[in-house]
């Protein structure tokens, strides 16, 4: 398995940010589970040519902790090919050095795809699939939960 720590800063406090991510995940995932699409953007510095890897996956998501809580997140993929399974959490947690912020982490651990021939694919070019899709995933996910419409409070 290869591990992954990526994080991101979102201009929003820290409890705003977990109780808009929350409200997503009751949205999309009411259930425990949603589909979504994995996208790893990546150059042919040859062919001065920029392409998308994207594939369909299955995520499940379960809230876990206290009052700053954080998510189990795994996925795999809906169909074969280049995408790895991946068994982690993400999680909010404020900027210590801008206290008006927070960062969004996702964490875990993936499997490269292909068995016995991922392995080799994933030491030429698996990893950075993988983290080009975890970071465009966590990008567009913290994107969603900062410019979510905050709720409006009864009186």
């Amino acid at each position: 398995m290869n591990h992954f720590n990526i994080s991101t800063n979102i201009d929003r406090p820290q409890h705003e940010i977990n109780t808009r991510l929350k409200n997503y995940f009751d949205e999309h995932a009411p259930r425990g589970e949603m589909r979504f699409t994995l996208r790893a953007p990546a150059k042919l510095p040859v062919l001065r040519v920029g392409l998308t890897l994207e594939r369909d996956v299955i995520g499940s998501i379960e809230q876990f902790g206290g009052e700053h809580p954080a998510y189990r997140l795994s996925w795999r993929p809906t169909e074969d090919g280049p995408f790895p399974i991946f068994t982690g959490a993400i999680f909010v947690g404020k900027d210590e050095d801008r206290p008006e912020r927070s960062v969004m982490t996702l964490d875990g651990h993936y499997e490269p795809p292909f068995e016995v021939a991922g392995w080799a694919f994933d030491a030429a070019i698996g990893t950075k699939i993988a983290h080009a899709s975890a970071t465009d995933l966590l990008a567009r996910l913290s994107a969603s939960v900062r410019d979510a419409m905050p709720a409006v409070l009864a009186g």
